[in-house]
């Protein structure tokens, strides 16, 4: 067996030396096709990897929700062993998600993945996170090793509901860090019907290793963007308490071409809720695909569909 520690990690993960969400992973080098993790997230953490916790009860934090595949995730390249210079990986779905409690700061939570495909350089996986004995999160996910100046093929999405408010949004930085609260103004609110938007900001601290001279946004920071874009809308329909909803979501930017589909999310949102940060969260996702790439200084739209009472 061999076990990368956090040196071996950031050696071979050379896109990703800072906010890497892993400790060790641990693998068979003859049997690649599973591998063990370990993981401990603390505010003073050395990486700057406290950014990805948020307060949940108040004087509580864990892990943000989205973050849990990015785990995973990265124990999947660590495995492969097969990043060069000039190379990056992109995870192109996730399916199946399914969060079940959560992953507080400063404990020790531990992971598994299981390679169940390799076909045509697409690579499929599936993972747990474990607190002890018991499951906190599971997924699916898929990605591909490719070339940083690989062009995406771009895909046009259906036209926007009518944008005819900008309202500003604030941050809630009593929830977590600002660089992850990923809504700038409401654009649109009706029944069943939000729209956000959100310019990924030039100074974003994960833009120096996500990737270094081709700075991108991170995938689950899209998936992430649902979250916001739901709780400004719970907060317009004034839902107090606790409540679960479900949305279909596409994100998009300005030109119409597609960024992700997001299939069939069931998200908790909690406002003016006694002990419970105001927040929505993502609990399930049957699926979702990342189309295109957002770069620094692109403003996207988050465009929740068919919103309904769980």
């Amino acid at each position: 067996m061999i076990t990368a520690d956090i040196t071996e990690i950031q050696n071979r993960i050379i896109h990703r030396y800072e906010n890497v969400l892993l400790d060790s992973v641990t693998y068979d080098p003859d049997n690649k096709d599973n591998n063990e993790l370990s993981l401990t997230l603390s505010h003073n953490d050395e990486l700057n990897r406290g950014i990805f916790l948020k307060q949940k009860k108040r004087g509580e934090y864990v892990l943000v929700t989205s973050v849990f595949m990015e785990i995973l995730a990265l124990s999947c390249i660590i495995t492969e062993n097969r990043l060069k210079e000039g190379d990056m990986v992109i995870f192109a779905a996730i399916s199946n998600f399914k969060k079940i409690d959560e992953f507080p700061a400063d404990t020790k939570i531990t992971g598994n993945c299981i390679k169940i495909s390799d076909k045509k350089g697409f690579l499929r996986y599936k993972g747990t996170l474990n607190n002890g004995h018991n499951c906190i999160a599971s997924g699916d996910m898929m990605a591909y090793f490719t070339k940083e100046d690989t062009q995406a093929e771009i895909v046009k999405e259906e036209e926007l509901p009518p944008l005819t408010v900008t309202k500003p949004l604030e941050v809630n930085e009593e929830l977590k860090s600002k660089w992850i609260t990923l809504c700038d103004s409401l654009r649109h609110v009706d029944d069943t019907t939000c729209v956000t938007e959100y310019t990924y900001p030039e100074d974003h601290p994960f833009n120096k290793g996500h990737f270094p001279g081709n700075p991108l946004m991170m995938g689950v920071m899209q998936w992430m963007s649902v979250e916001s874009c739901i709780y400004a809308y719970a907060n317009e329909k004034a839902l107090k308490g606790h409540h679960q909803l479900y949305t279909d979501a596409v994100i998009q930017k300005k030109d119409g071409s597609l960024v992700a589909e997001v299939k069939k999310v069931l998200l908790d949102v909690w406002i003016d809720h006694d002990d419970i940060v105001p927040q929505a969260e993502i609990r399930e996702t049957k699926k979702i695909v990342f189309r295109n790439m957002v770069k620094p200084g692109e403003t996207i739209f988050i465009h929740c569909k068919n919103i309904t009472p769980a």
